[in-house]
């Protein structure tokens, strides 16, 4: 803005300061603002990381109490063989209820196996939204370290 002949150079730079400072001031408030951002969408990541470790130990503890039922019905299939052997009468009687306990539990692992892969996935989704906002966060303090120079900049240039 160029100085009109009645106003002094001095009163033309300090309105020229006074509205560069709001500007900043402006400036500060956004960052403000997406501080509050990030701390909201930090708050929500680590509320749905404890439900995902939830869901995990609740897995964790399905899969061990499978494992047991396994080793029981091993046990069981083991006892059956040797009473298949003794009453070969009953021979497919018998088999076929073992055949049908062992497709159910197959069933249940596939189930298991694609609900853990599931969750793997979530799991890479999570870590590459998190590489994500911490690429982002970078780039916002490198933006701020050049703001900071522009102003200290500025503020050398101006006159004592």
């Amino acid at each position: 803005m160029a100085a009109s002949n009645d106003e002094p150079l001095a009163d033309l730079v300090t309105r020229e300061f006074a509205a560069m400072h709001r500007q900043f001031a402006a400036i500060n408030g956004r960052f403000a603002a997406m501080d509050s951002q990030f701390a909201t969408i930090h708050e929500a990541m680590r509320r749905e990381s404890a439900a995902i470790n939830t869901r995990f130990d609740r897995l964790e503890t399905a899969v061990d109490r499978i494992a047991v039922e396994v080793v029981a019905l091993n046990r069981r299939i083991d006892h059956l063989e040797a009473y298949f052997e003794r009453k070969f009468d009953d021979l497919t009687m018998h088999f076929d209820d073992v055949h049908r306990r062992i497709e159910r539990l197959e069933q249940e692992q596939l189930a298991m196996s694609e609900a853990l892969r599931r969750t793997n996935r979530s799991g890479d989704e999570e870590q590459a939204r998190r590489e994500d906002l911490a690429r982002r966060v970078a780039e916002l303090e490198r933006e701020i370290a050049v703001l900071r120079g522009r102003v200290a900049m500025l503020e050398q240039q101006r006159p004592a």
